[in-house]
């Protein structure tokens, strides 16, 4: 009896320590299955990291300073790019806003006078697109210059925007130059505009101006041209051109011209003109001192040829006008002087423009190469007002466009 309960005993220790092995191997596989879990969890954040901070490297410090145009040798980097176009639109959205204060929230008058501003801050796209050419067209300007802007040319165009200079007439002070200049300063701050990038567009007007003066030294642009002051009397029939004809053949051109001229001025100045006066089908005309292209692009080359050879102060014969199919017009003419005269400013102005724009353009055809890098990019900061985008009636609009407070930073 007492061998077989040994026995027995042995037995029971012996699958006790069978079960403790099993139980050891479970526990060891199952911490070995732990470990390639938690190795396998640990491999794939720390992959999920990397590449986050690879994205990251990229987007805040390699994107930023890559190329997305170059002109010759140099290159404007993404960011660069991204701060003008945040620049322009804060100088739309500026204006918009001044626009809003001058007409007490008048949506209506600023969509009418303003609304290209508008769209162009609703089209983020073509909006970068145009700044980007803008810059191309502005760098190219400046490598073509024989002597570059400093950053005393810079400071002092700064200056003289705000008048203050001592070769500038009634200049402002110092103190009030730097307080302006600080508002102007903090007002771009607050859309995120650096004084840097306000530099650089000053930079860059500088030197599109400098290159139109370069070109025109070395150009033909005309300064001066032959011009002629003309006086009109206009016919809707040839029936009313006879019989004016006839009456200045009895008195004179200037009589007629002078008596149609006085109808038409008390019309305009009668406080209500009644409602059922028929429209007169005669009327008197002025052309003070035009060119022969502001004349061929009202009349025609033929009667711009004749106001150019007729004799002065003589009254032409009846003058046919059939370039409108459906009704023609007839004129009597007197040309009361014609001579070489300065150029307005302002065609001297388009033609230097013009100069300009073609120089530059065929510069940039063999000396610009641009990426497509920027395109998923493209601020959209700072945002319009959605006031400005709301459907309303129109109200009853001035004639003329409401000019904005000017500020210096839409130079």
């Amino acid at each position: 009896m007492a061998k077989k309960s040994k026995h027995s005993s042995d037995n029971n220790e012996q699958q006790q320590i069978r079960t403790t092995r099993k139980e050891a191997l479970r526990s060891r596989k199952a911490s070995d299955e732990k470990k390639k879990f938690l190795m396998g969890v640990y491999a794939v954040v720390g992959l999920i990291a990397f590449i986050l901070l690879v994205a990251i490297v990229n987007e805040f410090f390699i994107a930023p300073n890559r190329t997305v145009v170059t002109v010759a040798d140099e290159s404007i980097s993404l960011s660069e790019w991204q701060d003008r176009v945040g620049y322009e639109r804060t100088q739309r959205i500026t204006y918009l806003e001044d626009l809003y204060e001058q007409t007490d929230g008048n949506v209506a008058t600023i969509q009418q006078f303003a609304g290209q501003y508008i769209n162009e801050l609703a089209d983020a796209s073509t909006l970068g697109e145009n700044i980007l050419e803008q810059m191309a067209f502005e760098t190219a300007a400046c490598q073509e210059l024989s002597t570059v802007p400093s950053d005393a040319d810079i400071t002092a165009e700064i200056e003289a925007s705000f008048n203050y200079g001592a070769d500038i007439e009634n200049s402002i002070s110092k103190e009030e130059f730097d307080t302006q200049f600080a508002e102007l300063m903090a007002n771009l701050s607050e859309y995120g505009v650096s004084e840097e990038t306000y530099r650089k567009v000053i930079n860059s007007r500088l030197c599109q101006n400098r290159l139109v003066e370069q070109l025109a030294e070395n150009s033909d642009i005309e300064t001066e041209a032959e011009q002629a002051n003309a006086l009109f009397i206009i016919f809707n029939t040839e029936e009313d051109a006879k019989e004016t004809a006839s009456n200045i053949a009895d008195s004179s051109f200037m009589t007629v011209w002078s008596a149609l001229d006085a109808v038409a001025q008390a019309a305009a100045e009668a406080e209500e003109p009644a409602a059922d006066a028929p429209a007169p089908t005669t009327l008197a005309a002025e052309l003070t001192w035009r060119t022969k292209a502001d004349y061929e692009a009202v009349l025609g080359e033929e009667t711009t040829d004749l106001i150019f050879t007729m004799p002065i102060n003589e009254a032409s014969e009846i003058v046919v006008d059939d370039s409108n199919p459906e009704a023609s017009r007839y004129y009597i003419i007197l040309v009361n002087g014609r001579e070489v005269r300065d150029l307005p400013e302002n065609v001297v102005l388009e033609a230097q423009q013009r100069l300009l724009v073609e120089h530059v353009n065929a510069y940039l055809e063999t000396n610009k190469v641009e990426s497509n890098f920027w395109r998923g990019r493209i601020p959209s900061q700072p945002l319009l007002d959605p006031k400005f985008s709301v459907q309303v009636q129109p109200e009853t609009v001035p004639q003329q466009p409401v000019q904005p407070v000017e500020t210096k930073s839409t130079e």
